[in-house]
């Protein structure tokens, strides 16, 4: 008997918004979530705040992404010095 195991899809959907006029934005952005978790078929949102330079995972399971928040944060600063 041969055991297959699923991999899965998951992906990362960011906003990049600058001068946010309403912060509710932020926390509806961050609550978006797509697809089944048990399925192995899953989409996160994060927002990311050009003028603070800061990203806002999302909310919910603790559930690492690629390339990361330090790294996003890091091209926000670079873009904002350039």
């Amino acid at each position: 008997m041969t055991d297959i195991a699923k991999l899965g899809s998951f992906g990362l959907l960011c906003f990049l918004y600058k001068n946010l006029v309403n912060p509710f934005a932020v926390d509806l952005i961050r609550g978006l979530k797509f697809g089944s978790v048990w399925e192995k078929d899953y989409c996160l949102c994060w927002s990311l705040d050009f003028d603070k330079g800061k990203v806002n995972v999302h909310r919910g399971f603790p559930l690492l992404m690629f390339p990361g928040r330090r790294y996003l944060e890091r091209l926000l600063r670079n873009a904002k010095s350039a």
